[in-house]
């Protein structure tokens, strides 16, 4: 299995996440894009029949304040029919 991503800044991915949904193959990949006019750390996503042929799908959209520096390093399992999606943002720190 090979994959790389693409983009602007030539091609790249890492930290590759595979699972088996809905008959098909998801890889979460980390990936660099540009979101709103920067390039940030993401996470991108690809479905495959056969492990072999990828298509990127799209990426995780940054949502939350502590994803806006980035987000990286996906790891999924599915779940009861359900895939769930771990990851890392390089957000702020927040001291209690």
């Amino acid at each position: 299995m090979l994959f790389t991503e693409k983009t602007k800044n030539g091609s790249f991915a890492k930290d590759p996440a595979v699972v088996k949904f809905n008959d098909k193959y998801l890889m979460y990949f980390s990936s660099i894009y540009t979101d709103e006019g920067a390039d940030r750390l993401g996470i991108g996503i690809a479905e495959s029949d056969d492990l072999d042929n990828w298509t990127v799908k799209g990426h995780i959209p940054f949502e939350e304040d502590c994803e806006q520096k980035g987000i990286g390093a996906p790891a999924a399992i599915v779940l009861d029919g359900v895939s769930h999606l771990f990851y890392q943002s390089y957000g702020y720190a927040v001291i209690w």
